[in-house]
C-alpha cells in the first residue's frame, strides 16, 4: 500500500497545494490504491523526522527543505519513501510498469523527465512569475493559522526572489496595490496563450504529448485546480481563465477530473 502525504485545506480534508495535485493525479492515474495522511506545513520538518529521511533538497542558502508530496510505498515488504512530484512519477513509472506511464519513454535516448523541468521554467518561471506573490497571499485563506504561521515565513523567501527591491520577513508584509494585482493576474492569464500552442492549438486540445496524458498535463492541472480552491470557483478571475482560449481550460480539466 502506497502512503501519500498531502496538505489538507482548514475547512477539511481536501487538496489544494499545486505540488501535491500533480501527485494525486499521477497515482489516481495509474489506478493505484493509496491513503493520505494529512500533514500541515509546519509538522513536515516533523515527519522526515520521525522517518530519519533526508531533506527534499537543500537550497542554495544552505536552507534544508522538508516538503511534500511525499509518499511511503511498502509494496516490497520494505518502506520506500520518495519525495518531490517528478521523482515521484519516475517512482511510479519504474516500479509499476503495467500501469499507463507519466513519462514517455524516448525513442531517440534524450532525457524526457528534464523536459518536464524545462517546460515548467518555460511556462511559469519565464511568463507567469509575478503572478505567486499573489497567489501565495491568497494561499491564507485555506490555511489553518498554524500552517500560515509558518508558510507566510518560508514563502517570504520566494517572493523577495520575484522582488528584491522590497524585501519581507513574511507574507503578512506583503503589500500589493490593486494595480500590482491586476497586472500580475494579466499576465498569468497571458501565460496560457503560450500553453494553447503547446496543447493542441488554437480552436483544438491535445495532452502536452499528443494523444496520451503524461505528467505534464499534471502540471498544469495541479495549478489550475490549486487557483480554482485558493481564489474560489466563483470569483471572476477564475471564471476568466476557464473561458480562456475558447474554453480550452474547462474543457482540458473535465477530461481530468475523473483522476482528482
Amino acid at each position: 500500500m502506497i502512503t501519500f502525504y498531502d496538505i489538507p485545506c482548514v475547512d477539511g480534508p481536501r487538496p489544494f497545494s499545486s505540488n501535491t495535485l500533480k501527485t494525486r493525479f499521477s497515482l489516481n492515474y495509474k489506478g493505484l490504491p493509496f491513503e493520505t495522511e494529512w500533514i500541515e506545513y509546519c509538522d513536515m520538518e516533523a515527519l522526515y523526522q520521525k522517518f530519519a529521511l533526508a531533506p527534499a533538497r537543500i537550497d542554495p542558502d544552505g536552507r534544508a527543505v522538508h516538503s511534500l508530496p511525499l509518499i511511503k510505498d511498502n509494496s516490497s515488504g520494505q518502506d520506500v519513501f520518495v519525495a518531490d512530484s517528478l521523482e515521484i512519477a519516475k517512482y511510479l513509472d519504474k516500479t509499476y510498469p503495467d500501469t499507463p506511464r507519466l513519462i514517455p519513454i524516448s525513442e531517440d535516448g534524450k532525457d524526457i523527465a528534464a523536459q518536464f523541468q524545462a517546460f515548467e521554467i518555460d511556462w511559469f518561471m519565464n511568463h507567469a512569475l509575478s503572478f505567486a506573490p499573489v497567489l501565495f497571499k491568497e494561499v491564507q485563506s485555506v490555511l489553518s493559522q498554524r500552517g500560515w504561521d509558518f508558510f507566510k515565513v518560508v514563502r517570504a523567501v520566494n517572493v523577495n526572489a520575484v522582488r528584491p527591491d522590497r524585501p519581507i520577513s513574511n507574507l503578512d508584509e506583503l503589500e500589493l496595490s490593486a494595480e500590482e494585482k491586476k497586472e500580475a493576474w494579466s499576465k498569468f492569464k497571458a501565460s496560457f496563450d503560450f500553453l494553447d500552442d503547446k496543447f493542441g492549438g488554437k480552436g483544438n486540445l491535445t495532452w502536452y504529448f499528443g494523444d496520451d496524458i503524461s505528467f505534464a498535463d499534471f502540471m498544469v492541472a495541479g495549478l489550475l485546480v490549486c487557483v480554482k480552491i485558493v481564489v474560489g470557483e466563483n470569483s471572476d478571475d477564475w471564471k476568466e481563465i476557464l473561458a480562456l482560449n475558447d474554453g480550452k481550460w474547462k474543457l482540458f480539466l473535465e477530461r481530468l477530473e475523473k483522476y482528482l
